[in-house]
């Protein structure tokens, strides 16, 4: 930990052992503090003991005869190390560490606070099989939350569906995230949804990734559409949240094409309307909002 006087604390996770890799693949990573600051959640490869040849003599309480050559099925391209993840809660007063298992079943991604004692992440299916990820933000999944204090596990969205980059809105407990359809294209546009837990709905902000503005279409694009991972939160305020979504660029043949990095638009919704798009539009990489 930093601050503007230079290094305030470390903490040596490895010698904790606890667990093993942290997560730097943006594709499931997080580094998120809680509303007061006092802990910090990660994501981290399961521990599990080394594999061994059979044959060893004597093998270590921390090794696995004859696991040595044992495949662990991973979410392939450039994920290869990802494989059992679990959420990992660090307490900056005590140093100590939390490890949550998740249900059977269930690839934890992208953890990130509502509040001091909730959690809020993608709970991906890893049955029957993991699929490539890096290039599908479409595989199988749900909005889910765990409770540190009773640790018990919800899911909030329904089967069939694909989600990504939860962000809770820590004043009201609501929460923006992406939804769309499981499976088809790899990397379809998606919806924005609010997800409201005093009553447990489910409010889109648009309708299959389209969205209906005075100017023309925008459609809404994953990796860029909550601000990459420089902003902590799309949300401005208790109910305004702002999200960029890209204009139709019309190629030869009449073609519809809505790049990944291009023509942004700041969209503004409140209680799933959209009240405001700024005109015209400029090239946008990275985004944060002065919260």
């Amino acid at each position: 930990m930093w601050s503007s006087e230079g290094m305030i604390k470390r903490f040596d996770l490895s010698s904790l052992d606890v667990h093993g890799r942290v997560f730097t693949e943006s594709e499931f990573s997080s580094l998120s503090f809680n509303k007061t600051g006092s802990r910090v959640v990660y994501l981290a490869e399961r521990k599990t003991r080394k594999g061994v040849s059979f044959f060893k003599q004597n093998p270590k309480e921390n090794e696995e005869p004859g696991e040595v050559y044992r495949y662990r099925e991973s979410w392939g391209e450039q994920l290869e190390k990802c494989v059992d993840s679990v959420m990992c809660v660090l307490d900056l007063t005590t140093g100590s560490v939390t490890v949550i298992e998740m249900p059977e079943n269930v690839f934890c991604s992208k953890p990130a606070w509502c509040g001091d004692d909730l959690l809020y992440f993608v709970g991906m299916k890893t049955f029957p099989f993991k699929h490539g990820a890096i290039y599908c933000w479409n595989r199988p999944g749900h909005l889910m939350s765990c409770d540190l204090t009773s640790k018990e596990f919800s899911c909030h969205t329904p089967e069939g569906k694909s989600v990504y980059m939860p962000s809770p809105n820590h004043d009201t407990g609501n929460v923006a995230f992406l939804m769309c359809d499981c499976d088809g294209a790899h990397r379809k546009y998606m919806d924005v949804v609010v997800f409201y837990p005093q009553n447990s709905t489910l409010l889109p902000c648009n309708k299959d990734g389209v969205l209906m503005v005075s100017g023309g279409i925008l459609r809404v694009v994953p990796d860029s559409c909550f601000f990459g991972q420089l902003s902590p939160s799309p949300w401005m305020d208790r109910e305004n949240l702002v999200v960029v979504a890209y204009e139709e660029v019309q190629v030869s043949g009449g073609q519809a094409v809505y790049p990944d990095r291009g023509a942004g638009v700041f969209v503004r919704f409140r209680q799933g309307q959209s009240l405001f798009e700024r005109t015209g539009s400029s090239w946008i990489t990275d985004t944060a909002i002065s919260q």
